[in-house]
């Protein structure tokens, strides 16, 4: 049982309330105080390191090696291409990327053959009135023996890859360290 007058109850009531508008509000801005600090400092970190780089890009134009940067950005450019070249298809006639085909190759030669190139190439050939395309494969490299070269090509025959395998006869003239390149035209799928 409460023996306070009903005027001083709510004297009393409001006077809570205030306090904990107070109160609420207080931390309501403290919270802002404490959100903003990590943003301004950020912010000045981010401008000290802006023109931090800004100076090391003056420097860097000023110097030589930046020059030497660039020649080797073009030399990674070049690279890329060349990358991007073995691993898309050849042509319209899904072969299969550049890149496999190659792969299937090292893998046929080992223990059999060193490899030292490869090269491809799209041919066009016309018979008659008809005129297609024929992709070719350049395999050049070393065979201890004769032998050794000629089941390297009995091998490439066999795996259905290529529909001509062409071993010229004057790769045959060594018996030993026999030089030899290989044209191998791609079957169309």
């Amino acid at each position: 049982m409460n023996l306070l007058p009903e005027k001083i109850k709510v004297e009393i009531r409001n006077e809570y309330y205030k306090k904990v508008a107070i109160l609420f509000l207080v931390a309501v801005i403290i919270s802002l105080v404490l959100a903003t600090v990590p943003v301004i400092l950020s912010y000045i970190m981010t401008s000290y390191q802006m023109t931090f780089l800004q100076r090391e890009v003056i420097a860097m134009e000023k110097s030589n090696e930046s020059k030497g940067i660039v020649s080797s950005l073009k030399i990674v450019d070049d690279l890329n291409n060349k990358l991007n070249i073995l691993n898309r298809p050849m042509g319209p006639i899904p072969l299969g990327a550049i890149s496999d085909i190659l792969l299937n190759i090292v893998n046929m030669a080992k223990l059999l053959v060193h490899l030292t190139s490869f090269s491809y190439s799209q041919v066009d050939v016309k018979v008659g009135e008809t005129k297609t395309t024929n992709y070719v494969i350049v395999v050049s490299g070393i065979a201890d023996t004769r032998d050794l070269l000629l089941n390297f090509v009995k091998k490439l025959k066999a795996d259905g890859t290529f529909t001509n395998v062409d071993l010229p006869i004057e790769n045959l003239v060594e018996s030993k360290n026999a030089m030899f390149s290989l044209n191998l035209t791609l079957t169309k799928k």
